[in-house]
């Protein structure tokens, strides 16, 4: 039972009152999830993480969105692609009202694609596209300079539309924190955020074009600890997974709870330098993939709440996994014979192996503190075929730094990275932009695959380039998957019971159940 103060605590900070002058007013229908600040929640305030978008999205809509199963249409009820996927045509819902009461048209669309652009909203690459523009006051046209596949669910279901005669006004977007930065078309109103306590409330919009949301409000308040949180009934819902999904045992055989278990779109994984020599040896790399057990690796670090890493990237659930790349089962024997043939030959005092030349495989791994487990697995693995992996724990905001730096200090790194079960286009993404942090391999016949299959609008010719990129990963191996961790979310249903996961992850791949469609339902 909370204390009297937590009573207080709560009635004050949603506005319930005894002085009220109905004998029994309605009772408000809320969901509570854990405070966590993920900055302010305007297109271009938010923090650049999913959680962060996701805030926002609560606000602002796109043209289209997701489901179970992939795309559907949000403000715009339809669309046609012409021109061989180099145009596109949306036709507007009609009477779609922002907060203010405003209606949104054509020119609201227009403006927030050009606008995001300038002002480098960092969930859109807005590369692909040579021009936005209005056939109507309702249908807009979005000309690409070239087709690109993902289109609509990297771009169209991503970029939230602005109400013009707000945002056009704005010269600093990052510091424009009034009232009137929030005011979206979304199903949701902000009333409250507090960033030092992580608090956020948002409450239903009467007027949202789809109907009411279902609930009356979203808070996300203070709670210590998440898991006695939920126990205590102090929040209502809350995502297990990385570090805290062994919690989840904890709900396995209470009656109170549900569980709802996802596909991850999350990877750990184990990034190769190869700008350095010592790991610019393919050979050298697919020894480490073999020395390193990853089902063992889920068992004894995550305790069987992951699955072990595809040297393809895409997982086994993903549409378009090719099944047929090199999975590099452990083998210890095999991982030494590929360190004999790379030349690794003579061993030092300390049964390191070193070549003719002297070179030792001394190697450094950078790793954030969270996966210091996993860095103890690693290191423990390679030592038993003469390789030696020296530690180096770094914030995540350093480590970060230093991946998008000149990699010029360090051999291995542990990352994490979500998306991998959205459109495979990341295959791309990863090793020929900045956004992969996937270091400086480069492999000519990748380089022109990957440039191929994003114009590629026949889903099974793209298919089948996808999976010849997977293929060239797998034989390459720049980076190894460990694991892919599983995801639940542990909800109390008496007090919401409608939560799914999304097709490919919320817009650009954010694993999560939270998805403000399961609130309209």
């Amino acid at each position: 039972m909370r204390s009297w103060r937590n009573i207080w605590i709560i009635l004050l900070v949603f506005g319930v009152s005894f002085c009220q002058g109905e004998k029994n007013p309605p009772k408000e229908r809320i969901i509570r999830f854990p405070a966590e600040d993920w900055g302010f929640p305007s297109p271009l305030g938010f923090y650049p993480a999913g959680p962060g978008y996701l805030r926002m999205s609560l606000l602002f809509d796109c043209l289209v969105w997701k489901d179970e199963k992939g795309i559907i249409p949000w403000l715009a009820k339809s669309w046609q692609v012409k021109e061989k996927g180099k145009l596109w045509e949306f036709k507007l819902r009609e009477g779609v009202k922002f907060h203010n009461g405003k209606i949104l048209t054509c020119e609201d669309v227009a403006f927030s694609y050009q606008y995001l652009s300038q002002h480098h909203f960092p969930w859109v690459n807005f590369s692909p596209i040579e021009k936005v523009s209005c056939k109507s006051a309702d249908e807009v046209i979005i000309q690409l300079k070239e087709p690109y596949a993902p289109f609509l669910e990297k771009i169209a279901g991503v970029v939230p539309i602005l109400p013009k005669h707000i945002w056009e006004k704005v010269s600093e977007p990052r510091r424009f924190h009034s009232p009137e930065a929030l005011v979206g078309t979304g199903p949701f109103i902000l009333e409250k955020y507090e960033a030092e306590h992580g608090i956020y409330i948002y409450r239903a919009n009467p007027d949202f074009f789809l109907g009411k949301a279902g609930v009356d409000k979203l808070a996300w308040v203070p709670c210590g600890d998440v898991v006695l949180g939920l126990e205590k009934g102090e929040i209502d819902a809350h995502t297990l997974w990385w570090q805290s999904v062994d919690a989840v045992e904890r709900f396995k055989d209470d009656s109170r709870y549900r569980i709802l278990e996802g596909k991850s779109d999350w990877v750990l994984k184990l990034i190769f330098n190869t700008k350095k020599p010592l790991l610019n040896d393919p050979r050298v790399r697919k020894a480490i993939a073999r020395a390193i057990d990853r089902a063992k690796l889920c068992l004894q670090v995550k305790h069987n709440h992951a699955l072990p890493g595809n040297p393809g990237i895409l997982p086994p659930y993903h549409p378009w996994y090719n099944p047929e790349v090199e999975k590099y089962s452990f083998s210890l024997s095999r991982a030494e014979e590929l360190l004999k043939e790379a030349g690794f030959t003579e061993q030092d005092s300390r049964g390191i192996l070193k070549d003719k030349s002297g070179r030792r495989l001394s190697l450094s791994l950078v790793f954030a503190p969270q996966y210091s487990r996993e860095a103890e697995f690693i290191q423990q693995s390679l030592k038993k075929i003469g390789i030696e992996i020296k530690f180096r724990s770094l914030d995540l905001k350093t480590l970060f730094s230093l991946l998008n730096g000149d990699w010029s200090d360090f051999d291995l790194a542990l990352n994490g990275h979500g998306g991998v079960a959205g459109d495979p286009d990341l295959l791309r993404e990863w090793f020929l932009t900045p956004m992969g942090n996937n270091g400086f391999w480069q492999e000519k016949g990748f380089i022109q695959l990957a440039k191929k299959q994003k114009s590629l609008m026949d889903p099974a010719q793209r298919k089948l380039i996808i999976f010849q990129l997977q293929k060239i990963i797998a034989d390459q191996i720049p980076v190894l998957i460990l694991y892919y961790p599983r995801i639940y979310l542990v909800y109390n249903p008496k007090v919401f019971d409608r939560w799914f996961y999304t097709q490919g992850g919320i817009a650009i791949g954010i694993p999560t159940p939270l998805n403000k469609l399961a609130f309209l339902r």
